[in-house]
């Protein structure tokens, strides 16, 4: 049985980096498209068909025989991931599909998000294939889109809509709100061993209060 965190973010939102340097304080197995492509450049075609498919849902989601396609691919990658991990704790950033990962396994779930677009919107360029966008109206399109693509690619995968649905998510993180270095305290926190112990917890709530609920 292995704890499993797959988190999903808004492009530009820090997510990617924040969640890398998380588990790298944790020694936690961290998985993204680059790592996928890396450890499989056999499978590197399931990474472009899943992109190729996903912009043609964007343009007709109602397609059937696409919608079949993608979850096959989808099956696959997460197959791949969790059969070459020998690691206890795992962290899948935003290609993680929940229903293809064994009932045994204990599954967190992370939002990361940024609601300053023109901060967003300064980060474009560090994707390399928008590297030479200077228009804001452009760059503003693209974080649009990118989203956009996370979302269907979490919809087909989940049989849902709740791509951003708060309610969704163990944890959500704001990134326009803390410094990148906190953002990843906040996660090694909730996926490792918290800095505070409960019964340090107990000792100041019940010092203020008189009572606390016990776990």
């Amino acid at each position: 049985m292995s704890n499993i965190t797959l988190v999903n973010s808004e492009f530009c939102s820090m997510g990617r980096w924040i969640v890398s340097a998380a588990a790298n304080k944790l020694d936690y197995d961290f998985w993204d498209q680059a790592r996928f492509v890396k450890e499989f450049s056999d499978s590197k075609n399931l990474i472009e068909q899943s992109e190729l498919i996903t912009e043609k849902l964007m343009r007709d989601s109602s397609d059937a025989s696409l919608k079949k396609e993608l979850s096959e691919i989808q099956n696959k990658i997460m197959n791949k991931i969790l059969d070459a991990s020998n690691s206890d704790n795992i962290v899948i950033h935003d290609f993680g599909i929940e229903k293809y990962i064994p009932k045994d396994n204990t599954v967190k779930k992370v939002f990361i998000y940024n609601n300053d677009v023109n901060a967003k919107c300064s980060r474009v360029t560090y994707e390399p294939r928008y590297k030479n966008l200077t228009d804001d109206s452009l760059r503003q399109s693209k974080l649009v889109y990118e989203d956009s693509l996370r979302r269907m690619y979490f919809r087909i995968g989940n049989n849902d809509d709740k791509w951003n649905d708060v309610n969704h998510y163990d944890l959500c993180l704001n990134t326009a709100n803390l410094p990148k270095s906190q953002c990843s305290d906040i996660l090694v926190s909730f996926l490792g061993k918290p800095s505070m112990s409960e019964d340090e917890f107990q000792k100041v709530v019940i010092g203020r209060y008189g009572d606390v609920e016990r776990d």
